[in-house]
């Protein structure tokens, strides 16, 4: 969005209503060119004018308004937050979890644990079990183990590429025929033989091991912990 825009809702975020003449920026800004981009957040849905002739945010504006990082007039970005799919499972004694490997940027070729965007407005466990059943064809019921943060950086120059939040669900013995797709491939695997079957990891193998292990104290404690990290990526 211009600067000009985002001026606009800046200004009206701190306002009930305002003139025209309340709203530039910059009294520099011609009127012609002041216009276009009113008229532009109007036709966005995100202003409108008043019984009274003034300017105000409608509720779609507030909603983006807010947020806003009013002192630097711009939007933040906002971090994306996942459902990260644990599925685990017992075959002839011995216990198996599903792992994946990615094939699509970024991370192309990259193994650990399925995950899947939840879109704003939707509930957590609601959207594990659709991204489970959009990913792999299986069903289950979702319990909630843990929450990551992960913070990923280049390895270059540390500049920030991902800000991702996972919250890591739990599938015991899910249900249906696994299938695959052009996005990644299935896997169960042993788990006693998970860190030599991932070669190439998202973050590290001990990462891979540190899941694991947290999903197993898991099913002793029902405690769910909250860890971060932050992870230079030679591979994104």
């Amino acid at each position: 969005m211009h600067y000009i825009q985002i001026g606009i809702l800046n200004k009206l975020l701190f306002s009930r209503e305002a003139r025209y003449s309340d709203l530039k920026v910059d009294q520099k800004i011609s009127n012609n060119t002041f216009q276009f981009h009113l008229k532009k957040v109007i036709s966005q849905g995100l202003v409108k004018k008043n019984d009274n002739g003034l300017y105000e945010l409608t509720t779609k504006g507030k909603s983006m308004a807010a947020y806003l990082k009013t002192e630097e007039n711009r939007f933040i970005n906002l971090r994306k937050i996942s459902a990260r799919l644990f599925c685990t499972r017992e075959r002839e004694g011995r216990s198996q979890i599903l792992v994946y490997t990615r094939l699509k940027h970024p991370f192309f070729g990259g193994q650990g644990f399925p995950s899947g965007k939840i879109a704003v407005g939707e509930n957590f466990s609601i959207g594990a079990i659709c991204e489970l059943k959009e990913e792999t064809n299986l069903e289950g019921q979702p319990i909630l183990f843990a929450i990551t943060h992960y913070i990923v950086k280049d390895a270059d120059d540390e500049h920030l590429l991902e800000d991702k939040l996972f919250m890591d669900f739990w599938f015991d013995d899910p249900s249906g025929d696994l299938k695959t797709n052009n996005e990644g491939k299935f896997e169960w695997v042993d788990l006693e033989n998970v860190s030599e079957f991932i070669k190439n990891p998202f973050d590290s193998i001990e990462a891979v091991e540190d899941e694991i292990n947290r999903l197993l104290k898991f099913k002793q404690t029902r405690e769910i912990v909250f860890n971060e990290y932050t992870h230079v990526s030679p591979n994104f």
